[in-house]
């Protein structure tokens, strides 16, 4: 048994001196070369797929630019025709009141313009709480919206509300 055991672990320390050497003095610069081309071979994969590679700081800067220009298009468009945007927001909304209805709203401290817009859709002024309150936010009232009470008509567009309750 006692040479049974030394053979065994003989053996043992034999495949541990082997694979010791072997991974020591293995041919690890081809799997350096291998890594650092990893990028480069991507980069040409991907444009010769047709696709552009860019780096990360280069494509935030590109969405920002492209958000800045977006919103000076929007902002001279407002300027050319700042009726036009109101009306087609609330064109829906005057077919279907053509009566004149004129409510009070009672605007109280702490109010959000969604409760705001909830309330003048309960009370049949507008016919979709969500767009009003993004009518808000886009033109900048949603915090210019003032506390009291305002007499709206049915026939009054987002604009003329707007303007009635951040007077």
């Amino acid at each position: 048994m006692k040479y049974i055991l030394r053979s065994f672990a003989l053996g043992i320390l034999t495949a541990t001196v082997l694979i010791g050497v072997i991974y020591f003095a293995g041919d690890s610069s081809s799997a350096n070369e291998e890594a650092a081309l990893t990028t480069e071979k991507a980069t040409t994969y991907l444009e010769n797929e047709g696709l552009h590679v860019v780096e990360q700081k280069k494509w935030k800067q590109l969405n920002q630019t492209l958000a800045d220009q977006q919103e000076q298009l929007e902002i001279v468009n407002n300027i050319d025709n700042p009726a036009k945007d109101d009306e087609k927001t609330n064109k829906d909304s005057k077919e279907k009141n053509k009566n004149r209805i004129t409510v009070t709203i009672d605007i109280e401290s702490g109010m959000a313009t969604s409760e705001v817009a909830n309330l003048l859709k309960e009370k049949q002024m507008i016919d979709n709480a969500g767009e009003f309150e993004s009518y808000l936010a886009e033109h900048g009232y949603e915090k210019a919206v003032q506390i009291g009470s305002f007499e709206v008509h049915s026939d009054m567009d987002f604009y003329q509300i707007a303007e009635t309750i951040t007077n």
